[in-house]
């Protein structure tokens, strides 16, 4: 029983992988049938029209993935580079002064009504993110926790067969030292083989599972982190922007309402200029580049995300892990954990029926003076059942692939590709096209302002029919 015993544990922990992902046919397996059909996010395809090729599989060489995430840099370097281009002009139009003296008193709707429409469009693109953002996470951190309750779940249940297995072993080995006949020993040696054979299958995917609940918790703690940095990280560009148009905003309309001659507004709004909105333009320019590399990145990563999945898995080293993540999303590789799961379902089945056998039951309690071990044996192997379905439900592929469903093709792949697009695109225009654009408008405004104040009498005369008065 030994040998039995010894060479299913070299087939076991032999864990033959699948083949290298190079000679992986990912994609011509047949589709297994809980597999469900990838619908690819319209941003996803305007992102990795920037993008390079995702690298392939196989691809060990750390230089290969520096010149992966230099060339997802790259759109967000020319981003940089108009927003360094765009802050210059502010600041050198702050420290500038121009312009020709107003013949009218120059009015502060036009710079009123750009700092209300940038607010709407911040707070638009807030609300919109963030419902769309929050709702993603919510759903990667519930289905990350779900996942985390199983893969332990998996653990306690394994660790149960394996005590399970150790108390038949146990009881087995009290009973044969009391044989009367060397014969019966000898008959009993396939009992003991499949004992042994169980308790190595499970032993073996105790070691596999083993690692997997600190991994998920891992995962866990980083998806819970990446959560707040992605809802609201990503909103320091537009929190700077609306920084600079509500102090435009009340300066404007503290100057207009108190009536003054603009000279202290004006001097506010050019040492904002220098100080604030110039810096903050290229702040918005860097934190948006910066969001739209990892967009670029992640979409590149979702042109074929069941492939290049199984790249990352590729390249984190574990082979268990990558074997088993195969298997659930492709189902070209063998789980090693359904394949241990179902050799020790296999094993103790046989036990059970050898155990029922009468001549097994006679060598027992008559033959080893053991009337009670029959009994005893059967009951345990009876407690299998249990953890054993448990098992074989939580392993179908049915029931785990929606995890990865759910947290890479929907979340990651859909909600936050789709978010980061939107917020990208939102920060430009309001960052680079809108804040830009108010700072000049505010600086013209209320340099005509006091012009306009300094030299009353210097204002053109209107004649007073033009204004509704008649002479004497």
């Amino acid at each position: 029983e030994k040998l039995v015993a010894a060479q299913f544990v070299q087939l076991a922990t032999g864990r033959v992988p699948c083949p290298p992902l190079p000679a992986l046919p990912a994609m011509a397996v047949a589709t297994p049938p809980w597999v469900t059909p990838y619908l690819e996010d319209p941003w996803v395809k305007v992102l990795s029209q920037l993008a390079p090729q995702f690298p392939p599989a196989g691809t060990d060489s750390n230089e290969d993935w520096q010149h992966f995430a230099i060339m997802c840099l790259t759109a967000s370097a020319i981003i940089v580079l108009v927003g360094a281009v765009v802050g210059l002009a502010v600041l050198m139009r702050s420290c500038c002064c121009f312009g020709r003296r107003p013949t009218i008193q120059p009015s502060s709707k036009p710079v009123m009504c750009t700092s209300t429409l940038t607010l709407v469009l911040i707070a638009a693109g807030v609300f919109a993110y963030l419902a769309v953002g929050r709702k993603g996470m919510t759903d990667a951190v519930t289905q990350v926790d779900g996942l985390l309750g199983d893969v332990s779940t998996a653990l306690q249940q394994g660790t149960a067969l394996s005590q399970t297995g150790g108390n038949i072993s146990a009881v087995f080995n009290a009973t044969i030292p009391k044989c009367s006949t060397p014969e019966a020993k000898t008959q009993l040696e396939s009992v003991a083989a499949q004992i042994e054979t169980y308790r190595a299958a499970i032993e073996v995917y105790s070691t596999d599972v083993q690692a997997l609940p600190k991994e998920v918790e891992d995962a866990k703690s980083g998806v819970n982190v990446l959560s707040l940095v992605v809802l609201y990280g990503f909103l320091g560009p537009l929190a700077l922007v609306t920084v600079c148009c509500l102090a435009i905003f009340v300066v404007v309309c503290t100057t207009r309402g108190a009536g003054g001659r603009g000279r202290c507004s004006s001097c506010c709004i050019r040492s904002l200029g220098a100080a604030l909105f110039a810096p903050a333009v290229i702040a918005v320019a860097v934190l948006t580049g910066s969001e739209l590399g990892v967009g670029v990145a992640m979409s590149s990563f979702c042109r074929d995300v069941d492939t290049n999945a199984l790249t990352v898995m590729h390249q984190l080293g574990n082979e268990v892990a990558y074997n088993i993540t195969c298997s659930y999303i492709t189902g070209g590789c063998v789980n090693p954990l359904t394949r241990e799961m179902q050799q020790a379902n296999n094993s103790i089945t046989l036990l059970g029926q050898q155990l029922q056998t009468a001549e097994v039951k006679h060598l027992l309690s008559k033959d080893c003076n053991a009337p009670t071990a029959p009994t005893e044996l059967a009951n345990l192997v009876a407690s299998t059942s249990a953890p054993l379905s448990t098992l074989r439900s939580l392993l179908d592929p049915t029931h785990v692939y929606p995890y990865y469903n759910t947290i890479v093709r929907e979340n990651a792949c859909t909600t936050m590709v789709s978010g980061l697009g939107w917020l990208v695109l939102s920060q430009i225009v309001v960052g680079l096209v809108f804040l830009p654009t108010l700072t000049c408008m505010a600086d013209t405004f209320f340099g005509r302002w006091v012009a306009w104040h300094s030299q009353p009498l210097a204002r053109p005369m209107r004649h007073p029919y033009a204004t509704g008065q008649h002479l004497p």
